[in-house]
């Protein structure tokens, strides 16, 4: 979109142009994004976001209590409440999508 030419080899995701150019389109990631961070892996879904071995990017000073952190973002936007213990299914659910694209990467 921005003519800046780049190495498409080293590029391990889908492209989202159609669906700038046409919001009407549905997202190739609508069953679930994930991305990687070092150990941190994350999975988002809908309004549902999952962060494994989280650690603190943010420079907020968060500390988190547990390796599996469950998220509502259009209810905690800040993502200050870890969910996963009163939605293990959403976990589960999440997890493997998270699973599924893991094996796609290595």
């Amino acid at each position: 979109l921005c003519d800046i030419p780049l190495e498409v080899d080293s590029l391990d995701g889908k492209s989202l142009v159609a669906v700038i150019k046409n919001p009407d389109l549905e997202s190739e990631h609508s069953q679930g994004y994930c991305w990687k961070f070092k150990e941190m892996w994350a999975v988002r879904k809908e309004n549902w976001k999952l962060l494994g071995n989280p650690f603190d990017t943010s420079q907020r000073d968060l500390v988190f209590d547990s390796n599996l952190f469950l998220v509502n973002l259009n209810d905690d936007p800040q993502e200050k409440y870890n969910l996963a213990d009163k939605f293990p299914e959403k976990v589960k659910e999440l997890e493997e999508i998270y699973k599924k694209w893991l094996e796609t990467i290595n």
